[in-house]
């Protein structure tokens, strides 16, 4: 009797587990929307990580993404959608290296600006024997003034 209770028991506790593992949160300044589709490309991250991610005011959605390929070819690419209520943004991307153990040190910054989203995408060769990272800054402002900054940092790169 015992031993059919346990197992009984068991089952029950294992398939509300699997319930409760396919539940997706959301918040949505509206409450009736969920949100948007994925982009039809992997970005490195996004502020939309997960079922569970942070609500912002200003801004819908950020993507980023830093690679370099085989041949040293360095790609970063971002993007940056706005909510109704914010008037522009801009994207600051701060490609950074080090040697293996040493401090970071600044190599190029790219900006591009737009006003209800911004797409950015840089290419450049990079030399061999560091580490490269990306530091991103998106910004929302609301008639000029920032309202809102998202700082993200790219995984780190090796070539």
């Amino acid at each position: 009797m015992k031993k059919s209770m346990r197992k009984f028991l068991s089952m029950i506790l294992a398939s509300a587990m699997s319930f409760s593992l396919g539940t997706l949160v959301y918040a949505s300044p509206t409450g009736s929307e969920p949100p948007p589709a994925a982009q039809s490309y992997a970005p490195t991250a996004s502020v939309r990580d997960g079922p569970i991610s942070v609500q912002y005011i200003y801004t819908d959605a950020v993507t980023y993404s830093f690679l370099i390929n085989p041949g040293g070819l360095a790609r970063i690419d971002a993007t940056m959608y706005l909510e109704s209520n914010a008037t522009s943004c801009k994207i600051e991307a701060v490609l950074q290296r080090r040697k293996s153990g040493g401090s970071w040190g600044n190599v190029k910054t790219v900006t591009a600006t737009g006003s209800s989203f911004v797409v950015m995408s840089e290419s450049l060769y990079v030399s061999s024997g560091y580490e490269y990272r990306v530091m991103f800054h998106f910004y929302a402002y609301v008639n000029g003034r920032l309202a809102e900054q998202i700082d993200k940092t790219s995984p780190i790169r090796t070539y």
